[in-house]
C-alpha cells in the first residue's frame, strides 16, 4: 500500500509507504530510492501504527435509516427523479444558514411558506442527501 503525490514546497515527491517491518523501510529508504536517477535527497518520517484508514471514517451525520441501507447496499441509493429548485427552495435555503436547526414554524414565519410546505420541501431536500 502506498501513495505518490507532486507536491510544492520543500519536497518535489511526497511517497507514503508502508512496509512489513522498519528493516524493509530502512532498505528502501537508505539503498532503494538513492539509487534512482535523479534522486539528490530523501527525509523519512517514520509511523509504527496504522491508526485508521479512509473506509472506516464515519462523521456519523447520516440516520440510522440511512446508514443501514448504505451499508447493506454497498452503494449509495439511486437518486430519485429530478425537480428543479424553485422560488419556495431558495428562500427555504437563504434562511437555513442564519440557524440551520430552525424548526419548521419559524421556517415557515421567515419564508412565509405553510408549515407543511416548509416540511415537505426541507424533508424532499433532505432524502436526496
Amino acid at each position: 500500500m502506498g501513495a505518490i503525490e507532486h507536491v510544492t514546497g520543500s519536497r518535489d515527491l511526497l511517497l507514503t509507504v508502508v512496509e512489513r517491518d522498519l528493516a524493509t523501510l530502512g532498505a528502501l529508504v537508505l539503498t532503494g530510492l538513492g539509487r534512482i536517477p535523479g534522486v539528490r535527497d530523501t527525509r523519512a518520517h517514520v509511523a509504527t501504527e496504522l491508526i485508521a484508514e479512509a473506509s472506516s471514517w464515519r462523521l456519523r451525520t447520516l440516520d440510522t435509516v440511512r446508514a443501514q441501507r448504505l451499508s447493506t447496499s454497498g452503494s449509495p441509493p439511486a437518486a430519485g427523479p429530478f425537480h428543479p429548485l424553485d422560488a419556495r427552495d431558495t428562500s427555504l435555503i437563504a434562511a437555513l444558514p442564519e440557524d440551520g436547526r430552525s424548526s419548521y414554524n419559524t421556517l415557515a414565519e421567515s419564508t412565509g411558506l405553510s408549515v407543511s410546505t416548509v416540511r415537505c420541501r426541507v424533508e424532499s431536500i433532505a432524502d436526496c442527501l
